[in-house]
């Protein structure tokens, strides 16, 4: 009997190690920039600032806007709620971005950080130049946190209707409660709350879905919003992220990030399905699907117990010669990149039974 083996080959291309002439040359998203509101109300001199601080985005454009601007120009809009504290020694801020979905009006991200201005001793006359610098340090934060998120994204690995999982975990830093905003060729399709969770991966609930849309298999996630919990500080730390936030007390969003950035330093291949020691029947779909890291790979070869078959593509289908009831097949997959060099996956196997 031969059977008929569909493969789906999704790729996901997490840019930690990529060089800036590669992410200089991709289609940045538009956000247009509403302002930064206290108490409710605009600060023109604060909301002047964000545009420039936020310029040197891999994946975004900034501009400042107004409420008479059209909007559908624009990937996202963003506003930053702001609270200043005048302590005894410095100011703190608490900075809130959210950016909303132009087409539904629907919060994409909810991102939060608090930060400090320089310590002082005597009686302040102005505290403009303090709360200033306490806000720049906060959406110094918020930038690299977002880049981050859309450098270290996700997928949906299992979907049915308004159930979902993904390969995020503990080992990322989420918590029960966390949003996931979901997206397909960069348009919010729905968001969901994390219900569950395993060390590297979780379930979800939708709690927000586009008209006619629900989570597919391949769809990218993105962490929206993490529930807050007890402030940390990092300080004298030596990695690229810990660098850009030393003397910062944040929230563990930013410890999401950091782990997610360790994991991502090594150029890699993960298999994700099937799973290792799944068992099929004659005749079944096979769905074969992993993940990288490599921006230069040029073409995959999905090697199985001997068979070669390679791509260029996100998508390819074949027939796979005959197989026998009862077998073992061991699969694993080679990533060749554009200066010849490769790199391997680790090896899985999956048996067929009657």
């Amino acid at each position: 009997m031969r059977r008929f083996l569909s493969v789906v080959i999704i790729s996901l291309l997490i840019l930690e190690l990529s060089p800036i002439n590669a992410l200089s040359e991709q289609k940045k998203l538009k956000i247009g920039v509403m302002g930064v509101f206290i108490d409710g109300k605009e600060d023109i001199s604060l909301s002047n600032i964000v545009a420039p601080v936020f310029s040197t985005s891999d994946f975004f454009n900034w501009e400042k806007i107004g409420k008479d601007t059209p909007t559908l120009v624009y990937w996202g809009i963003a506003s930053f709620d702001v609270k200043f504290k005048h302590n005894a020694s410095n100011v703190s801020t608490n900075v809130r971005l959210l950016i909303k979905d132009t087409r539904t009006n629907v919060d994409m991200f909810i991102l939060e950080t608090n930060a400090l201005s320089s310590p002082f001793s005597g009686t302040v006359l102005d505290w403009k130049p303090l709360e200033k610098e306490a806000f720049l340090n906060a959406i110094g934060t918020l930038s690299k946190r977002l880049d981050d998120i859309w450098r270290s994204s996700s997928i949906v690995i299992y979907a049915e209707e308004n159930a979902f999982e993904s390969d995020l975990g503990k080992d990322t830093g989420i918590v029960e409660g966390t949003i996931l905003s979901i997206f397909r060729d960069n348009k919010l399709v729905a968001k969901g709350r994390v219900t569950s969770l395993g060390q590297k991966t979780c379930k979800g609930d939708i709690i927000y879905k586009a008209e006619n849309e629900y989570p597919r298999l391949g769809d990218i996630i993105r962490i929206a919003y993490i529930p807050p919990s007890p402030e940390v500080s990092f300080i004298n730390q030596a990695t690229p992220v810990l660098n850009a936030i030393v003397g910062i007390a944040i929230l563990a969003g930013l410890v999401t990030l950091y782990n997610i950035a360790k994991a991502n330093m090594a150029t890699w291949i993960r298999l994700r399905f099937p799973e290792n020691n799944a068992t099929f029947h004659p005749g079944d779909n096979i769905t074969f699907l992993w993940l990288t890291n490599d921006t230069s790979i040029k073409n995959f070869a999905l090697i199985i117990s001997g068979n070669i078959y390679t791509t260029t593509n996100t998508s390819y289908n074949y027939i796979a010669p005959s197989v026998s009831v009862e077998t073992t097949y061991v699969w694993k997959v080679i990533g060749y990149r554009e200066d010849g060099t490769s790199i391997e996956s680790e090896s899985r196997t999956f048996k067929v039974v009657p």
